[in-house]
C-alpha cells in the first residue's frame, strides 16, 4: 500500500500539474467551453464552383471578433489546402473559399474557430467533409442515354453490371446522376438515396441539374449492378399542353438520363463505371405516368433482377445514346424534394359495390402509399380528391378535372404471390384529402393506405403560437398549405396547375422565410425565373387587366408568369413581375446573403427599367390586380394601377436600398430622385383626402404597408381599413392574394 506522504505528493504533483495546464490554456487564449458548431459547405453551381463556409457559435451572447478557415484534402488533416489564418470578421455567413483551385470529385475537410470580443479563440469545430462538384462535360465518362420510346409504352428500366477491385482499399464512393423526367436509382436492388421527383423542375432546353449521392463501400460487393427506373415528369409532360396558340406542345424530350459512379481508391486511382451502349434497357412496369394524370404501375411487369445481380432474360436491349438531351447540367445545390410527412388514414367509408372513401383528415401534396392483397392481375384504383359531393363521393371538379380532363389516379395491378405488395407512385405528385378506392376484394383496413407528404426537404425555421385558436389554426393552414406547394418550385397548386406562378410565389415569400429555412430553395427559384425570361419569344401579354391580352413578343431579359416551365402564361405583369426585385432582396434581408443580391442586382435593374417606361403621369395601368378576392377575379375592390403602381413603388424602394449596399451610387441618386416622384403621383391619382382612403381594404393596406401614405395620414388610413370591415364587409377581411399578406 501506499504511504500517506505518497499519496499526498502525488496529489500535490497532480494539482501542479493542472494548475500548469490550465495557466498554459488561459494564457494561449483558448476558451475550452466554446465551440464552433453547425459548419455547413454550399455550393450555388449555377454561377461558379467555390463553397461558401457558414457555422454558428454555441454559446448565448457571443460576439464574434475574427475567425480561422482551414480546408484539408484528407481526413488526417495533414494536407492542407487552404488556412485562411486569422481574420479580423464578424461574419460568419457565405465565406467564400479563398485557396488553391480545388479538384472536381475529390473530398475536402474543413474546419472553423472563431475568437470573441475578448481575443480569446474558441476550439475547432469538428471536420465537415464536402466534395468539389464536376463540371459538365469536362468531368463526365458518361453520356446520356436512352431507349426506343413509344408513347403509350411502358417506361423503361436499365441496368448496368460491373465488378470492383478487391486487391484496394476504397476509400470513397459518389453517384452522380441526372434525369429531366425523374428518376430512381438502385445499387445491388436497394434505391440510393430518399430524394423523390429529381432532379427539381428546370427549364431543360436552358440547363438541368444533376444529384450527387455519398455511396457507403459497405454496399458494394465483386459483383455488383447498377438500376435506374425513368419517369416522365416535366421533360415529357404529353398530356397537358396549356398554351396551344402558341406552342406546338409541352414536350422537351422522350425520357433520358446520364450516370456515373465514380470508385476513390487509397492509392488515388478512380475507377469510373458511366452510361454509355453498353448499358441494357427492357420495358419496365410503370405502365403510365403523368405529372397532372398520375401513375399506374402492373407489378406483373418487374423484370427479374433487374437492379441486383442474377440471371436476366433474353429481352434486355443494348441503350441508345441520346440525341436530344440537356446541354448545361449542374449539381444540385437546392434541397432535394423528399417525402416529408405520413398520415395514417382517419376514417374509411363503405359507399357499396366495392367504392371505399379513405379519409385523411388532412389536406395535403403527395400520394397514397398502398399495401393490398390480392390474386395476379387484381386491379387496384385509386382517385384522390380534395373534397366530397355532398353524397359523400369523390369530387373531380376540386382537383381541376374540368380544366385537365384527367383524375389524380394511382393504379396497381397485383403480382399476387399471397403476401401483402406494398406500392406508392414515384414521378407524380396530387392535391388530395381523399381517395376513392375501387377493386379491392375484402374490406380494408386504415393501416392499408398512408398518405405521404412530400416538399423540399427544408428545415423548420419559426413557430407560432398564441392565445386565440382561430389564429393558431390560420397559422396552420397556411403551413400546411406551404408544405404541400414546395416540390422542387413554389407552386401555386399541387393538383390542378402546379406552376410557378411568380405573384404567388412573391407574395407568400415571407411566410416561407419566417417558417422555413428556405434560402437556397427561393435562390434556386430566381435562376428559375432569370431562365424563363433569358429570351425574346412571342408570349401571352396581359394589359389592363385578365381578358385584355393578345400576343406580343417578350423582351429578352424579362421574366414569365409562370417560371420554369414550358408553360409561360405570358410575359410578366408588373405585380406579378415584382418577384424579380423582392426574392433576391429578401435574400439579403433575412439571410445575409448579399452575394445573392450581387449576383441578381442586373435582373432587378432590367425589370425596374422595364416597367417604369409604361407608366404614364407616373401610374402603370398593367396588370392583373389583387388575385382571388372572395367571388374570383371578376370581384377584385382594388384598382389594377393603383396595386401594380404601389408594387413598382415598392421595386424602387428595394432598388434604392440594394444599390446603396452594393455601393452604386449613381443607381442609388436616380432612384432617390424616382421614388419622390412615383410618390408624388401616386398619392395625387389614388389618395382621397375627403374620407382619407384609397379606397379598398387592399387599397389602403398596400399603402400603408409599402409606405406610400403620407406620414400625417397614416392612422385615418388605418381607421379606413377597419371602418371598411365592419360597414362595407359585415366585419370580414375582404382581400385578394395581394391584399392578404
Amino acid at each position: 500500500m501506499l504511504k500517506q506522504s505518497h499519496i499526498l505528493s502525488i496529489v500535490l504533483i497532480l494539482s501542479v500539474s493542472l494548475f500548469f495546464t490550465q495557466s498554459c490554456k488561459i494564457k494561449e487564449g483558448i476558451v475550452k467551453k466554446v465551440k464552433v458548431e453547425e459548419v455547413k459547405v454550399e455550393f450555388v453551381t449555377n454561377t461558379g464552383i467555390k463553397p461558401f463556409f457558414s457555422w454558428k457559435t454555441a454559446k448565448e451572447n457571443y460576439i464574434q471578433k475574427a475567425w480561422q478557415i482551414e480546408v484539408y484534402a484528407d481526413r488526417s488533416m495533414y494536407d492542407t489546402v487552404w488556412n485562411s489564418g486569422k481574420q479580423e470578421n464578424s461574419a460568419s455567413f457565405q465565406i467564400e473559399y479563398a485557396g488553391a483551385e480545388l479538384i472536381p470529385g475529390n473530398r475536402y475537410f474543413v474546419r472553423v474557430k472563431t475568437w470573441d470580443s475578448n481575443d480569446k479563440q474558441s476550439e475547432w469545430s469538428d471536420p465537415v467533409m464536402f466534395v468539389e462538384p464536376i463540371r459538365y462535360p469536362d468531368n463526365w465518362k458518361a453520356r446520356w442515354i436512352t431507349f426506343d420510346y413509344k408513347k403509350e409504352a411502358p417506361l423503361p428500366v436499365f441496368r448496368k453490371e460491373f465488378k470492383i477491385n478487391s486487391d484496394s482499399a476504397i476509400d470513397y464512393v459518389r453517384l452522380y446522376i441526372s434525369a429531366p423526367g425523374y428518376y430512381e436509382a438502385y445499387l445491388n436492388g436497394e434505391k440510393i438515396g430518399k430524394n423523390v421527383l429529381d432532379p427539381a423542375q428546370t427549364n431543360y432546353e436552358d440547363y438541368t441539374y444533376y444529384t450527387a449521392y455519398n455511396i457507403d463501400v459497405k454496399e458494394l460487393s465483386e459483383h455488383n449492378v447498377l438500376g435506374v427506373m425513368l419517369g416522365n415528369g416535366w421533360y415529357n409532360q404529353n398530356v397537358m399542353n396549356w398554351e396551344a396558340r402558341i406552342s406546338k406542345g409541352m414536350v422537351y424530350g422522350q425520357p433520358v438520363f446520364i450516370a456515373q459512379l465514380a470508385i476513390h481508391y487509397d492509392d488515388g486511382t478512380v475507377k469510373t463505371i458511366g452510361t454509355d451502349a453498353g448499358w441494357k434497357w427492357t420495358k419496365g412496369p410503370i405502365t403510365y405516368s403523368s405529372i397532372y394524370g398520375g401513375e399506374h404501375f402492373d407489378a406483373r411487369l418487374v423484370p427479374e433482377n433487374w437492379n441486383k445481380p442474377g440471371k436476366i432474360s433474353s429481352e434486355w436491349k443494348e441503350a441508345h445514346l441520346a440525341k436530344v438531351h440537356p446541354t448545361k447540367l449542374y449539381e444540385q445545390f437546392a434541397e432535394p424534394v423528399r417525402v416529408m410527412k405520413e398520415l395514417p388514414a382517419k376514417n374509411i367509408t363503405d359507399k357499396g359495390n366495392g367504392v371505399y372513401i379513405v379519409d385523411f383528415g388532412q389536406n395535403i401534396g403527395g400520394w397514397v402509399k398502398i399495401q393490398v392483397k390480392g390474386n395476379r392481375g387484381d386491379e387496384i384504383s385509386l382517385r384522390c380528391t380534395e373534397r366530397l359531393d355532398d353524397d359523400g363521393n369523390i369530387n373531380a371538379r376540386s382537383t381541376g378535372h374540368r380544366v385537365t380532363k384527367v383524375y389524380q389516379s394511382e393504379k396497381y395491378i397485383c403480382k399476387g404471390e399471397g403476401t401483402k405488395e406494398v406500392w406508392h407512385p414515384r414521378f407524380t405528385h396530387f392535391g388530395f384529402r381523399y381517395a376513392e378506392v375501387r377493386g379491392l376484394k375484402y374490406v380494408p383496413k386504415k393501416e392499408d393506405f398512408t398518405a405521404q407528404l412530400i416538399y423540399t426537404s427544408v428545415s423548420d425555421a419559426g413557430s407560432f403560437q398564441c392565445s386565440e385558436n382561430n389564429i393558431n389554426q390560420l397559422h396552420k393552414l397556411a403551413k400546411w398549405t406551404s408544405m404541400s406547394n414546395m416540390p422542387g418550385v413554389p407552386i401555386d397548386c399541387p393538383h390542378r396547375e402546379k406552376g410557378g406562378w411568380t405573384g404567388d410565389v412573391h407574395t407568400v415569400s415571407k411566410t416561407l422565410i419566417y417558417n422555413f429555412d428556405v434560402q437556397r430553395f427561393l435562390k434556386k427559384y430566381v435562376f428559375d425565373m432569370r431562365s424563363s425570361g433569358r429570351e425574346s419569344k412571342k408570349q401571352i401579354n396581359f394589359g389592363k387587366g385578365f381578358k385584355d391580352r393578345s400576343l406580343v413578343m417578350k423582351p429578352a431579359g424579362i421574366t414569365t408568369m409562370i417560371a420554369p416551365g414550358r408553360r409561360t402564361s405570358g410575359t410578366a405583369t408588373p405585380d406579378w413581375g415584382t418577384a424579380v426585385v423582392q426574392i433576391p432582396w429578401y435574400l439579403y434581408e433575412f439571410y445575409g446573403d448579399k452575394k445573392s443580391l450581387e449576383e441578381f442586382y442586373p435582373d432587378m435593374k432590367r425589370w425596374v427599367a422595364y416597367v417604369h417606361n409604361m407608366s404614364e403621369d407616373g401610374i402603370i395601368e398593367y396588370g392583373l390586380g389583387d388575385w382571388c378576392p372572395p367571388g374570383g377575379w371578376k370581384y377584385i375592390d382594388c384598382p389594377v394601377a393603383l396595386s401594380s403602381t404601389a408594387f413598382h413603388i415598392l421595386d424602387v424602394k428595394i432598388m434604392l436600398k440594394a444599390s446603396e449596399i452594393l455601393g452604386k451610387y449613381d443607381d442609388n441618386a436616380y432612384y432617390s430622385k424616382m421614388l419622390k416622384q412615383l410618390t408624388a403621383d401616386f398619392n395625387r391619382h389614388f389618395f382621397d383626402k375627403e374620407h382619407l382612403t384609397y379606397g379598398s381594404q387592399t387599397a389602403n393596406t398596400m399603402a400603408l404597408d409599402i409606405d406610400i401614405a403620407p406620414k400625417e395620414y397614416r392612422k385615418q388610413v388605418a381607421g379606413a381599413i377597419v371602418r371598411d370591415i365592419k360597414e362595407s364587409d359585415s366585419g370580414f377581411i375582404n382581400v385578394g392574394i395581394f391584399g392578404l399578406p
